[in-house]
């Protein structure tokens, strides 16, 4: 165990507040956490600062005997890192090194460059200082950003499985749904043919193509409805709707922390809320919030899904291959999370939010 990472990470978390700019996000963060992994920032050629690469440049580039191993961009504390991807990866990609990373001190978001895909594809791990365990955080970060392991090649190998598993698992839950209604849809010859035997022994007749089509249609739009009794609904029928009071907070006033079950965290915005709250929820019991992947809650796109296509404003769920729409007015989200604490079997009364 890293005892030296995990204390730096423990002060990053206690003092992110005080990472007013980009430098000192550099100096009080980043260089610190490179340096417990390995890492030699006074080093000459070894943690290479403004390092020019495809035809911009990266805040460090981690080097060994002359090689790029990983690109590091840093940002600020405030800035949203979703809106900082290109400015990292757009170059990158044209580069020799294996891992990027995009880090405003308090967030690490981790990717292969080289693999297939958008960068949310591309982004195999994120480590979350306001939502891990200071101990974890720096399991994952000597893991991946470690010099050992990345010179071994461990990292990226690592990297390559977590993705690969991911890719293979978002594959399956897409093209399963696909696959269904083809089946049903077609009609499968086979699929027919041992439903029309079925029905004739049942009752003597042996029903048509039309017939066998006529009854799968009937059926798939069936298995929709039953799978999402909220289909076609708006709201959240089975949560009790919002007092007057909380509908004044949420249409009068801004965010800015929560708590939940006695930890509290900083928020910026209403959409925050839902992300932070499911990032708590995962982290406590990851396999029970997997859940959701199958919740709609009144919409088409689902709420959750392990690819942010077809998300207007998507949120990663902590360290998860999970993502989660987070788009909606401040009252739509603030029930999103009294649903989602519903759903895994909590009080909304274990949520309280700050707000002025």
């Amino acid at each position: 165990m890293n005892e030296a990472l995990i204390a730096r990470l423990t002060e990053i978390k206690k003092n992110a507040e005080q990472f007013q700019s980009e430098e000192a996000t550099k100096m009080w963060a980043i260089l610190p956490v490179l340096e417990c992994v390995g890492w030699n920032p006074r080093a000459i050629g070894e943690v290479v600062p403004e390092y020019h690469v495809g035809g911009g440049k990266v805040d460090y580039c981690l080097k060994h005997s002359g090689r790029e191993q990983c690109f590091v961009e840093a940002k600020n504390p405030g800035h949203d890192l979703q809106n900082c991807q290109d400015q990292l990866l757009k170059y990158v990609f044209q580069a020799n090194a294996d891992l990027a990373v995009l880090t405003n001190g308090v967030t690490w978001w981790l990717y292969l460059p080289h693999e297939r895909g958008s960068w949310e594809e591309k982004r195999f791990f994120v480590v979350d200082l306001e939502n891990q365990d200071p101990a974890k955080a720096a399991d994952h970060l000597e893991q991946f950003l470690g010099k050992a392991p990345l010179l071994s090649g461990d990292a990226v190998k690592k990297a390559k499985e977590l993705l690969k598993g991911r890719e293979r698992e978002r594959s399956i839950k897409e093209a399963l749904p696909k696959a269904w209604v083809q089946l049903l849809t077609g009609p499968d010859e086979s699929l027919c043919r041992v439903l029309a035997e079925t029905a004739e022994k049942m009752c003597g007749y042996k029903p048509d193509v039309d017939e066998l089509s006529a009854f799968l249609r009937q059926q798939l739009t069936t298995s929709h409805d039953a799978a999402d009794p909220t289909r076609g609904q708006e709201g959240y029928s089975n949560v009790p709707p919002l007092s007057q009071y909380e509908t004044e907070i949420v249409r009068n006033k801004r965010p800015v922390a929560l708590t939940f079950q006695g930890r509290r965290t900083e928020i910026r915005n209403w959409r925050d809320l839902p992300a932070r709250l499911a990032g708590m929820l995962y982290e406590k019991e990851p396999d029970k919030f997997r859940r959701l992947l199958a919740a709609r809650w009144g919409r088409k796109v689902p709420r959750f899904a392990v690819s942010a296509r077809g998300m207007r404003a998507p949120a990663r769920v902590s360290s998860s291959d999970m993502y989660m729409e987070t788009h909606g007015s401040a009252q739509a989200l603030v029930e999103m999370c009294r649903r989602m604490l519903r759903e895994l079997g909590h009080s909304s009364d274990e949520l309280h939010v700050e707000a002025q």
